[in-house]
């Protein structure tokens, strides 16, 4: 799957709290902010959405720290990943903006948008957006660096194995050689992120205020459309939504369709506001 520079944004690197970070910006409109997943960086995950959603929002697709261009965190829990995207919008003056994740992009998103209600107006969670609840003993073995070190490397070997990265696509044509690696250019990162976020306690705000959209490939064998349906059924506000023939990548199997359901979401979201206003005159 090609990953070429994205039509219509532009790269830029700034430095935010004296640590470098990248990401693409452009197009105009309502600020549209897309935060990726574990299994690559900003441009591997929404290269085929950018063209599109561009011509409806400005749209800031920043390279998580430690991918891409981006500086590391020294300790990249949750709570850090969060306050790191709280610095970022602040860094573009951008006090009302609708966010949309996928997966760990899905998490950070989604308790950014509990900790800071006045700042996310609305939010996406595509194939993710689960805070995991680590039981005591794990919390206990993580700390074993024999236990710790071995199980987490299995955990990787899994996780980056060919095979187990196709398994994130329905459409396999797009698994070619240039996406793998795309992927496996990240497996250094995966072991301290999932080793901080098994021994760190989560964060405790986790409910949005605002509507909230749950976005799934019917085909993700990563985490199942039911897993997705029960998210869904934890948040107030929350709408889930399947993508047909599509798997964990959702938006990259299916870009149209993933497309047209931020712009839906969106419109409805304008509607009610304007609705609102009226309401209140």
């Amino acid at each position: 799957m090609p990953t070429d520079k994205p039509q219509g944004l532009r790269q830029e690197q700034a430095s935010i709290g004296g640590k470098r970070i990248s990401f693409w910006v452009g197009g105009s409109g309502q600020p549209l902010v897309l935060l990726h997943g574990v299994a690559g960086d900003a441009n591997l995950h929404w290269n085929r959405n950018f063209k599109r959603l561009t011509t409806g929002f400005t749209v800031y697709a920043p390279d998580l720290p430690g991918f891409g261009n981006s500086a590391p965190l020294a300790s990249p829990t949750l709570t850090a990943y969060v306050d790191w995207l709280h610095a970022f919008l602040e860094f573009h003056k951008l006090n009302q903006t609708i966010l949309v994740g996928h997966s760990m992009g899905a998490s950070i998103a989604r308790v950014y948008a509990a900790k800071s209600p006045a700042m996310v107006p609305g939010l996406v969670l595509v194939d993710g957006g689960h805070v995991p609840q680590i039981s005591p003993t794990v919390k206990l073995l993580m700390k074993v660096p024999f236990v710790a070190g071995k199980s987490l490397n299995r955990m990787k070997r899994l996780a980056f194995d060919d095979a187990r990265i196709k398994a994130m696509m329905h459409n396999q044509a797009l698994c070619d050689d240039e996406f793998i690696a795309g992927v496996k250019r990240y497996e250094a990162q995966f072991i301290p992120i999932v080793r901080r976020m098994l021994v760190t306690p989560p964060p405790t705000q986790l409910t949005p205020e605002c509507p909230v959209l749950v976005l799934w490939g019917n085909d993700d064998r990563f985490e199942s459309a039911d897993v997705g349906k029960q998210l869904a059924e934890l948040i107030p506000n929350a709408v889930f939504e399947t993508i047909e023939n599509a798997g964990h990548m959702s938006m990259l199997d299916k870009p149209k369709e993933f497309s047209d359901l931020i712009f839906e979401y969106t419109d409805q979201l304008n509607d009610r506001k304007q609705t609102t206003t009226a309401s209140s005159n």
